[in-house]
């Protein structure tokens, strides 16, 4: 079909032909790890897709089982996002791409926790604020089992490849 239109619009590339609701599976990782394993308990994800913006939900509990680099050499990451996220208008994948509102983040030593995209990818990473205003990545040495399971849950949109 043409999709639909609005008004008295009759553009091709106007129309609103691309509608799409789903799920996906967050998953906690390491990328700069291979080794380091991670315990999963829930991992929830929801997103609506209109055209080229895309909002995602995600719940995830879990825990890092071990820490192959020690911890504090392990860049935590949520991986799975439905859809790759774009570049940056006028190029380049920086942060802030997309960033998300964290609703939760129960028992991992972060104060502050910050989530960003990175355009051409699919994964969250994790920041939290140090003293100077910078910011600095969550290790996982930060949500180790101690005592109980980690939970993040966030939501957000950004606009896709």
């Amino acid at each position: 079909s043409d999709g639909m239109k609005f008004g008295s619009d009759s553009a091709a590339a106007n129309a609103l032909d691309d509608y799409e609701e789903g799920t996906w599976t967050p998953v906690w990782d390491a990328p700069d790890q291979a080794s380091t394993t991670f315990g999963l308990n829930h991992q929830y994800g929801y997103y609506t897709k209109i055209g080229n913006i895309v909002h995602v939900t995600c719940y995830l509990q879990g825990f890092a089982n071990s820490n192959e680099g020690g911890g504090s050499n392990d860049n935590l990451v949520i991986a799975g996002l439905p859809f790759t996220v774009a570049d940056l208008p006028g190029g380049g994948n920086t942060r802030h791409a997309a960033s998300f509102a964290v609703g939760s983040r129960y028992r991992l030593l972060v104060d502050d926790l910050i989530l960003n995209a990175y355009g051409a990818s699919t994964e969250v990473r994790l920041f939290e604020h140090t003293s100077g205003n910078s910011m600095v990545r969550v290790k996982t040495n930060q949500i180790t089992p101690r005592s109980g399971t980690n939970e993040v849950y966030f939501a957000g949109s950004y606009r896709v490849a």
